[in-house]
């Protein structure tokens, strides 16, 4: 019942947040997304830190196939025409390296039994089956062995959403992220912005706000 509260509230929180930074930033903007929240999270008192995963999200049918499997489904499985549900996305190799179409990877923000992923929307494909309206939080006792164990094994950290499936593999050795204009910014209109966001956030928490209720109302 705890852990349900918890949840509800973060991930109301988290909506919100989202859908202020999307007024500005694309959805392809996980380096952002994590920097802004790890900051919430350190002034909260916690401590977070940034993970580097590769990510990929099954649509629904290769979804169904990979978890009876282990594999995704292939065309060859089914033959016929191409199946709209049968589609994935995500990032992959080079890891980590940046091209003119940004940072190749995925970042998500991990704190104690906490796993958050700000900008899994980017990956939504209603086309394809995919639909990702929220952020993800995982709430995982065992998490950092969790973590441990997916990357000494290889397989993946499954998190179901609707009839689709996304896939972490966590690459904790990569943090070429941090040379991103969006991570951390010291100065100018992107630190501005994230320090303003943390803020919203902080008093949306009621942490020195008069009332929760007038702040809400500013982020609705």
């Amino acid at each position: 019942m705890l852990v349900e509260g918890k949840k509800r509230l973060g991930l109301d929180l988290f909506r919100l947040m989202r859908r202020e930074m999307l007024k500005v930033f694309t959805k392809n903007s996980c380096i952002a997304a994590t920097s802004v929240l790890c900051q919430l999270l350190e002034r909260c008192g916690y401590m977070p830190r940034p993970l580097a995963v590769s990510c990929t999200v099954l649509a629904p049918a290769s979804a169904e196939h990979f978890k009876e499997h282990g594999v995704p489904l292939l065309r060859e499985d089914y033959g016929g025409p191409a199946r709209a549900d049968n589609y994935a996305i995500g990032c992959h190799e080079p890891f980590g390296a940046f091209a003119e179409g940004g940072w190749n990877g995925h970042l998500v923000a991990l704190s104690g039994d906490l796993l958050v992923d700000m900008s899994v929307d980017q990956y939504s494909r209603p086309q394809h089956g995919i639909v990702i309206d929220d952020p993800i939080m995982l709430i995982e006792p065992r998490l950092e062995e969790v973590v441990k164990e997916s990357v000494a094994t290889g397989r993946g950290i499954c998190v179901p959403v609707e009839r689709s499936l996304v896939i972490y593999r966590p690459r904790p050795e990569c943090a070429t992220f941090k040379g991103a204009p969006d991570w951390r910014p010291a100065s100018g209109p992107g630190h501005a912005l994230q320090a303003g966001l943390v803020k919203d956030a902080w008093e949306y928490l009621g942490r020195g706000s008069p009332t929760l209720a007038k702040r809400d109302r500013k982020w609705r």
